[in-house]
């Protein structure tokens, strides 16, 4: 349903506002960069909210807002009379975020709604250490986070990158510098939330608890979806010039 909205919001801008350009081009610009100022503000916003979280799963979904605000970014990108064929790169790099999100997001959600089945709880210092037990879904968050940070090798890296060099391509450093923030954030929030999985010291209080939720045994199809789902965000980033050239199929330009 996110990427619906987004979906309706480029067919707007690719379609119908270069029909419109000619007689509010001053307009454009100026609504282009009201919306790219409120996804910076997501990204901050969204950011620090998932940074306050102690919870798994209210922190996954505060994360979405800050993960939307960086397809916002790209609507200076395409309406600088300058950008030429660097829209489609800022395009392409929003979309490859979108798909990035999708796949990431699921797999935390499926992987972080697991271990509240299991453990009765999604309170992140319950779960200290509860990669020594659940060493698949752990892993399948950590690549997860992987994407979603924009760490190379990964769908999400592509995405930003893409991004970042149209926004330098237009001389937009401002771009740039909301895509870093974000990007230091998401860091933040994202180690927080799998960080502890993985720590457990010999002298530690708070080692993970016992099973209180309704599974036992973790069935197979549990841990491996969301790890699927997972690996498909780093082996589509690997892919790189095959996952954009499939983006791009149908796309205006």
């Amino acid at each position: 349903m996110i990427k619906a909205a987004l979906f309706v919001l480029l067919r707007c801008w690719l379609w119908i506002a270069p029909e419109v350009a000619a007689d509010g081009e001053a307009a454009l610009r100026v609504l282009s960069w009201g919306l790219a100022v409120l996804g910076a503000a997501a990204l901050l916003v969204g950011g620090a909210a998932a940074l306050r979280q102690t919870h798994l799963k209210p922190l996954v979904a505060c994360s979405t807002v800050a993960q939307v605000g960086y397809w916002m970014l790209l609507l200076p990108i395409i309406t600088d009379p300058e950008a030429g064929d660097v829209a489609a790169g800022a395009v392409g790099g929003a979309v490859a975020l979108a798909l990035s999100h999708a796949l990431a997001k699921a797999s935390l959600f499926l992987a972080v709604g697991t271990l509240k089945e299991i453990h009765g709880t999604d309170e992140i210092s319950a779960l200290r250490g509860a990669g020594r037990d659940h060493p698949v879904l752990v892993l399948t968050m950590g690549l997860a986070a992987l994407s979603l940070i924009g760490l190379p090798i990964s769908l999400g890296f592509l995405g930003k990158w893409q991004l970042a060099t149209s926004a330098v391509a237009v001389a937009q450093p401002v771009i740039v510098l909301a895509l870093v923030a974000g990007t230091l954030l998401s860091a933040a929030y994202l180690l927080k939330a799998v960080g502890p999985l993985l720590v457990e010291a010999e002298d530690d209080e708070q080692p993970v608890g016992p099973a209180r939720g309704g599974l036992g045994t973790v069935p197979h199809t549990a841990q491996g979806v969301p790890l699927a789902l997972s690996l498909l965000t780093v082996g589509t980033g690997l892919l790189g010039a095959w996952t954009d050239a499939v983006l791009g199929v149908g796309a205006p330009w």
